[in-house]
């Protein structure tokens, strides 16, 4: 398949694309303007989206869920983008009521062209998630800090997007044991993936000790999420 690769820049709010055909789509950058008034959620992921308070102040809405369609199509401006309905598990901070959620994100295929934004996460149907978003952000970008604001949950442990384990929280930031990962394929979790075993607990309303080889539990993770929001 003939593919079209679109790496944006979220930093710096610009586009770049590359080709692997004859024709080149490029991509208006006015589509971002609105998008960067958006309070920092626009930023290159850092330091600043690992503080747990800080992704707690910029989501209304956080929620674990599965997804359970996917449809990518070319809007007004050409870019593509990709509607992720979610069935959801449980809502930890937003309206509990709450059963089913939609994110449209940029990055996709449509037909013979794929676009890829850069830290934005491809969801995949056979993964659960926690989802840090603000579903009144719905240009681009609704998932605050891009992937970092996304974690994988898998037999009850809590992983990054991109497979590290979150072995703790320490004085409000999330801390990763680099050394602990699951098997990961080049865009997703591998749901089939061997996990470190799971122990440990919150210590403290905002810290969570660190310790080698462990996974926070889904449950921890959450009591802490919800110790933030009442600070």
């Amino acid at each position: 398949m003939k593919l079209l690769c679109l790496l944006i820049s979220l930093a710096l709010l610009s586009a770049a694309t590359g080709c692997a055909r004859k024709s080149v789509m490029q991509a208006n950058s006015d589509p971002f303007g609105e998008a960067a008034k958006s309070d920092q959620v626009m930023q290159h992921p850092g330091e600043l989206a690992r503080n747990l308070n800080w992704l707690v102040a910029n989501s209304p809405f956080v929620y674990v869920g599965r997804v359970t369609e996917q449809v990518s199509t070319q809007d007004n401006h050409g870019l593509i983008v990709t509607r992720n309905d979610f069935a959801v598990d449980s809502v930890i901070v937003g309206d509990a009521s709450k059963k089913s959620v939609t994110l449209t994100t940029l990055g996709g295929s449509v037909g013979d062209v794929a676009m890829k934004a850069s830290h934005m996460p491809q969801f995949s149907r056979d993964t659960t998630y926690l989802i840090f978003t603000d579903l009144a952000r719905t240009v681009y970008n609704p998932i605050t800090g891009n992937e970092n604001g996304v974690f994988v949950i898998a037999d009850g442990g809590v992983y990054s997007f991109s497979g590290i384990t979150i072995a703790g929280i320490v004085d409000g930031v999330i801390q990763f044991d680099e050394a602990s990962t699951r098997r990961t394929d080049p865009q997703r979790m591998a749901a089939t993936a061997d996990d470190p075993k799971v122990t440990g607990s919150i210590t403290s309303v905002q810290r969570a000790e660190v310790v080698q080889q462990r996974a926070l539990t889904l449950d921890e993770f959450s009591l802490a999420i919800r110790a933030a929001v009442r600070r």
